[in-house]
């Protein structure tokens, strides 16, 4: 079971889900002109990904209520330093550094979600907060659909190839991360995205 806090309407969690960790990342969403939108296969999950860079931690959460959780969560990253910034740089540095990019410029944040899932991965409950930027500029596409590093798979943002998507919840055969999926229902995100070609 996964909670998507921004549909959550119960200020208690239910009585299995205890915290005991956290990821907070940033995610660079990448329209290449002419392909669509970059997505990155990850082997571990099976699924598709947009680019992003993350920092996970064990943590035990203390409360058990919805903004209990989200203000114990806001005051522990402000106190290891955290930041906004700090994520946004660290996924430009990841991004440049994966594909060998001189720079690659990001739009201000689009949208935050959390989500609390089972990490089967970590064998624990986690609490995701996740932010999400477009690519503005990169000076070397080129470099990334060049790129052998990891299997890409790109969603052309027309209606046709949405609906698909959001039907199946898949590209290309593959599955897409639930919150992610969620996120590209919605015309107004994509919209945005689509905004910001590379």
């Amino acid at each position: 079971m996964n909670i998507d806090l921004s549909t959550y309407t119960e200020e208690l969690l239910p009585a299995n889900v205890k915290l005991t960790g956290y990821a907070t990342n940033a995610n660079i969403l990448i329209n290449i002109k002419g392909r669509g939108l970059l997505l990155i296969y990850n082997k571990t999950y099976d699924m598709l990904y947009p680019f992003y860079a993350t920092t996970i931690n064990r943590y035990e959460f203390k409360s058990d209520t919805v903004s209990g959780i989200q203000l114990e969560f806001k005051e522990h990253i402000k106190r290891l330093g955290l930041t906004e910034e700090y994520k946004k740089q660290k996924v430009v540095n990841e991004v440049n550094s994966h594909y060998e990019l001189e720079n690659c410029e990001i739009t201000e944040k689009l949208c935050s979600e959390q989500w609390i899932k089972y990490s089967k991965t970590g064998n624990e409950w986690r609490f995701y907060s996740m932010d999400f930027y477009c690519a503005e500029k990169i000076e070397s596409v080129h470099k990334i659909l060049g790129s052998s590093k990891d299997k890409q798979v790109f969603l052309p943002l027309d209606d046709n190839s949405i609906r698909e998507l959001i039907n199946t919840g898949r590209v290309d055969g593959i599955k897409v991360v639930e919150n992610f999926l969620k996120m590209l229902g919605n015309e107004v995100f994509v919209n945005e995205i689509k905004k910001f070609e590379v």
